[in-house]
């Protein structure tokens, strides 16, 4: 069914409402009628969809009135009538209109009312089932990112577990070898500043050394034991790697070496609470882990100082 004029929709809202036949164009001021008139293109329009045999809205009978010309149309809503009214009406405006309706179009309408209300009710059942789908859809979506998630973190958590495993075999070693070179004496310390080129030379050489240096300072953040930290730091020195401040030192801040999460300018003293690591060889310095510093906070006697210049 092609759309229904607004007008021609006020003129079905009229004839509901009204036993037998109406008359379907006003006339003058004393013969009302459910169209006001066919002057405007929209009046003329409306005229024509409620003549239209095809559309079928109401039965029409013309009638000669006096001298006029042109018969006057009276007109009697039909069931496809009621059927397209209902249809374009909002549920508000067409539940009111439903005590409004003549006794003789109610049957017509309560049926009509019945297969709207069938049809509202499939297609609410309709928008549930695509909810629900889109839920499973959803929540399937969700249960495949969390197990990606966990497998993630178990494969974190065995790399882990293998660089820990790897640090002790290397601390196990290491007191092998001190028992077996005990007669000669205790180890001595490696020196803080090794040397800036160690034996690696061709490209590939200097690539591999790079990664292993990188692997050996992530376990060294990872080790959480002072006898593995201290075995990894001479395994660390003798591959070239070497420290980035000492904990505890105070140094002046520079964005490039030391991360902190403290409001610090440029040049203003730190707290080194972690060392960082670099990699120093024939390429030159390769800054693999910036030290973590803290602001450092005044001592009691400036603080007491400051204090009293302020006053």
């Amino acid at each position: 069914m092609p759309e229904i004029h607004g007008l021609v929709l006020e003129a079905l809202e009229k004839a509901v409402q009204q036993d037998g036949e109406l008359r379907l164009l006003a006339q003058g001021k004393t013969k009302a009628g459910l169209l006001s008139g066919t002057r405007s293109k929209a009046g003329l329009a409306a005229m024509k969809q409620c003549l239209d045999s095809d559309l079928s809205l109401f039965n029409v009978r013309e009638e000669k009135e006096g001298k006029a010309q042109k018969p006057a149309h009276f007109v009697k809503i039909t069931r496809r009538g009621i059927e397209a009214l209902f249809e374009n009406l909002q549920a508000p405006r067409r539940r009111a209109l439903v005590g409004k309706v003549a006794s003789s179009h109610q049957e017509v309408v309560r049926e009509i009312c019945l297969s709207q209300t069938g049809r509202d009710f499939a297609a609410i059942q309709a928008d549930m089932d695509q909810l629900l789908n889109r839920k499973a859809e959803i929540f399937g979506s969700l249960r495949s990112m969390i197990q990606a998630e966990v497998a993630g973190l178990r494969a974190q958590e065995a790399h882990l577990r293998q660089l820990l495993e790897n640090s002790s075999n290397l601390l196990e070693e290491l007191s092998e070898r001190r028992s077996s070179l005990g007669e000669l004496g205790p180890i001595p310390e490696p020196r803080r500043k090794p040397q800036s080129v160690v034996g690696a030379s061709s490209d590939e050489d200097l690539d591999f050394q790079r990664d292993v240096c990188e692997e050996l300072v992530y376990a060294w953040q990872d080790a959480t034991q002072p006898e593995v930290r201290e075995a990894l730091d001479r395994v660390m020195m003798n591959n070239g790697l070497e420290p980035v401040g000492q904990t505890g030192e105070v140094v002046p801040f520079d964005g490039l070496e030391h991360h902190t999460e403290d409001p610090v300018l440029a040049g203003e003293p730190v707290t080194v609470a972690a060392q960082g690591w670099r990699l120093v060889n024939r390429r030159g310095s390769y800054l693999i882990a910036r030290a973590r510093v803290t602001m450092t906070q005044p001592s009691t006697q400036e603080a007491t100082h400051v204090s009293n210049d302020q006053h």
